[in-house]
């Protein structure tokens, strides 16, 4: 059953779960740097040694081996088969179990790639219109008064949809059925079948591996809506997706912060100016999806809003979706913007410097909770320090424990001149959520030892041979994959762990944009994944560049080996045995440098 669960849906299940809650419903964890700690509940232990990490989405216990991802540990947690964890974790984050799964025997895959390839193709069709068409002149023309160039026109994919409704339906005659399935035409009452989007300039919304998921499209003209995006299809589901957040990871792997801004002309300007992390909710409010997605990727956003009063309801929106998800080392900040100003605006006069100069005003989100609280009270009277507190407690509630929460209870209780103490009454005490009867800790759980030949994080470089040190690397960054060309001399290796090294790489180099967790999903069934999750926990102290540049040594030091083992063997066989191709072949590595390296 587990071969019929399509690996796209494994790997977005993968994306959306954040490993934190999940192991924090079953086991106490504590903030320790960027990591969390508790006791192990895979071992018996009274020191913690059992980390958890939500950038890298992994776990592994430094006592006894035991690591993996968010489907690894409720398979060894809850003590459930593969396809059984999968249907558990899928409920849990609310996404519908793939038709694969219940036997179409990868139809549903098949017809799922078939769209996105479909999609692709709209979307190189409307980016010629945009030269090719005699009307695109005016998208061209709009696009140069708001001081858009074409680097970045062509960095967004932004195209043009034509006037008319008959486009698409001669453009991919005998495909009407999935255009309309993917909210690319719409059908009249009479039955007639019309483009969806018609003279606009259009945005394709992409997903983190770049596929193009859905549009938006802003009207040229008088016409309405001024802004039309796609409507809710298989594929798009547009409070689980930001604008804008696959071009800021492709312009900065590993960004300082990302900017919530309103429209797709903002996100633009933004990256057009050298700020990179610019993203829009598409028109709908900030949910709780969208600042998952965004926080598994930074620890820093900023909310950029109109200061009027529907900037204001959506800023406080964004800050009760944000209160839950404020675990010690998050930062969430404000930028409320005058009147009439947006960021397009903004850069447009004022370049990055201006941005940079409104960014830094800022409010973090203590501040902006207390001083909206304050706009509506008078905190001169006895009442109105009352109804501050009553405002404020509800709010507080829905932070998680730690520092944080204990540091916003004791400034409401110096804003209102209750003692600290008596402030932490009145906020009701948060029950740490109880695991389903059905995923309760097992009463005895098996016993475990340290993997033999475990390493110690502080000596990863010493102590890794070239194909875990090659692994563990991969795992940190799964882009160095399609950096480096695959090793032909690798082809053959008998060694698993090089194996495994290889047939992660192909997989990397498949999807760039692939997390740590999604990769090391794909050693279920190869008796690797403690090795994996071990690795993957290893704090690797160098930059990106130099860390690629150690992982392209790394194979390097593979191939020498696998050379050396191979000359090794020729030359143990009597050379009467040796074909022409053999001895071919010993020659080659005999004039090679570098043997015994």
């Amino acid at each position: 059953m587990a071969s019929r669960i399509p690996q796209e849906f494994i790997d977005q299940l993968l994306d959306r779960v954040d490993l934190v809650e999940l192991v924090g419903e079953r086991v106490s964890l504590r903030r320790s740097g960027s990591n969390h700690l508790g006791l192990c509940p895979f071992h018996d232990e009274k020191t913690p040694s059992f980390s958890v990490s939500r950038d890298k989405q992994l776990y592994h216990c430094f006592g006894c081996g035991a690591g993996g991802n968010a489907l690894g540990f409720l398979m060894e947690f809850d003590r459930l088969e593969f396809p059984a964890a999968v249907e558990v974790l899928a409920r849990r984050e609310g996404l519908p179990m793939p038709d694969d799964q219940r036997g179409d025997d990868g139809a549903g895959q098949a017809r799922t790639r078939a769209w996105h390839g479909l999609m692709e193709q709209v979307a190189r069709y409307y980016q010629a219109q945009l030269s090719e068409h005699p009307a695109g002149a005016q998208a061209q023309r709009y696009l140069a008064h708001r001081g858009v160039d074409e680097a970045s026109a062509k960095a967004f994919g932004v195209g043009f949809a034509p006037p008319g409704s008959g486009h698409l339906v001669q453009r991919f005659a005998g495909q009407e059925a999935a255009l309309l399935e993917l909210g690319l035409l719409g059908r009249s009452e009479g039955g007639r079948l019309y483009d969806r989007f018609r003279h606009r300039l259009l945005f394709p919304i992409r997903d983190l591996r770049g596929r193009t998921l859905g549009f938006g499209g802003r009207v040229l003209g008088d016409g309405h809506p001024k802004y039309l995006n796609s409507p809710e299809t298989p594929l798009f589901h547009k409070g689980r997706v930001l604008y804008g957040l696959f071009e800021a990871m492709q312009a900065r792997p590993r960004p300082d912060r990302l900017y919530f801004v309103e429209g797709y002309m903002d996100v633009v300007a933004l990256a057009q100016a050298g700020v990179a992390g610019g993203v829009a909710t598409l028109g709908t409010a900030t949910s709780r999806d969208h600042l998952q997605l965004a926080l598994r990727r930074v620890s820093q956003l900023v909310f950029c809003f109109d200061g009027d009063q529907a900037g204001r309801r959506a800023a406080r929106q964004a800050l009760e979706t944000a209160l839950p998800l404020m675990d010690d080392g998050r930062q969430v900040h404000f930028l409320m913007l005058p009147d009439g100003e947006d960021p397009d605006s903004l850069i447009r006069r004022g370049g990055a410097a201006a941005w940079d100069e409104a960014v830094a005003r800022a409010q973090p989100l203590s501040e902006y909770l207390f001083a909206e609280l304050a706009r509506q009270v008078d905190l001169s009277t006895v009442d109105g320090r009352a109804r501050l507190a009553s405002e404020a407690r509800p709010l507080l509630a829905l932070l998680p424990d730690g520092a944080f929460r204990l540091l916003m209870t004791e400034e409401l209780a110096a804003r209102t001149g209750i003692a600290p103490s008596a402030m932490r009454e009145l906020l009701e005490p948060r029950q740490p959520p109880l695991a389903p009867p059905e995923r309760a800790r097992p009463e005895t759980p098996a016993p475990r030892r340290r993997r033999a030949g475990s390493v110690a994080p502080e000596r990863w470089r010493h102590r890794l041979p070239p194909e875990r040190l090659a692994l563990a690397l991969l795992l940190q960054q799964p882009q160095f994959a399609a950096q480096v060309e695959l090793p032909a001399e690798l082809a053959g290796a008998r060694d698993g762990a090089t194996r495994l090294l290889l047939r992660l790489m192909e997989r990397a180099r498949r999807d760039a944009i692939l997390s740590p967790a999604a990769l090391l999903g794909h050693g279920f069934g190869f008796g690797e994944q403690e090795l994996l999750a071990e690795l993957a926990t290893i704090e690797v102290p160098l930059a990106p560049e130099a860390a690629r540049v150690e992982f392209a040594a790394a194979l390097k030091r593979l191939c020498e080996r696998e050379r050396s083992s191979e000359l090794d063997a020729l030359l143990e066989r009597p050379l009467a045995e040796l074909s022409v191709e053999d001895r071919k072949v010993l020659n080659e590595l005999l004039q090679r440098p570098g043997r015994g390296d």
